[in-house]
């Protein structure tokens, strides 16, 4: 099946295409003011303002290696990559969406990147941040789980997407997600 792009606002206000219930992957990309955002978080390096993952990860990288460009949007870059095992519309809507900041990895990631030392970041904080991001899914009914596995870490490991914590192999960012487990 095709691909759709959707920004994450219009999925919440019912205003595009909703996901179907079909297993998939889906990418969520972001403007790179935001990435700066994420990556500068406070919460990292125990509040060392001289330090940042930004700097680090990107440093002597060109943007088009370092992250995914969205083609039909190219102020917008590849930040994590997702699998829906069972549905997308739950996985993307349900959980990501609409979900609480536990409800999965990339909201509770979100959650702590964005909020105050040690004090998770309010629902509508974080709603307001992924308002301000696009996504793509492409649902992959006729794949099996397996190859829908594999083909979620190839996509991975494809370009730097920082806020993929596991199965992540790309080495500039071991250390952010280090950091990362120690705050989530």
């Amino acid at each position: 099946m095709a691909r759709v792009f959707a920004r994450i606002k219009d999925l919440r206000d019912g205003t595009a295409k909703m996901p179907p219930e079909d297993r998939g992957w889906f990418r969520i990309y972001a403007k790179r003011e935001d990435i700066e955002i994420l990556l500068k978080s406070q919460n990292m390096r125990d509040n060392d303002e001289s330090w940042n993952y930004y700097d680090h990860i990107f440093a002597g990288h060109e943007s088009d290696y370092a992250l995914f460009p969205n083609k039909t949007n190219p102020e917008y870059y590849g930040i994590y990559v997702g699998l829906a095992q069972l549905s997308l519309l739950d996985t993307i809507v349900r959980k990501i969406i609409k979900g609480k900041n536990r409800s999965s990895n990339f909201r509770k990631t979100l959650s702590a990147l964005l909020s105050s030392p040690r004090t998770l970041k309010d629902q509508s904080s974080v709603n307001e941040f992924l308002d301000r991001l696009i996504i793509e899914y492409t649902p992959e009914y006729k794949i099996s789980k397996r190859d829908l596995f594999e083909t979620d870490v190839r996509e991975i490991n494809r370009y730097i997407t920082p806020l993929n914590t596991t199965e992540n192999d790309i080495s500039e960012v071991q250390d952010f997600i280090s950091e990362l487990s120690r705050i989530c």
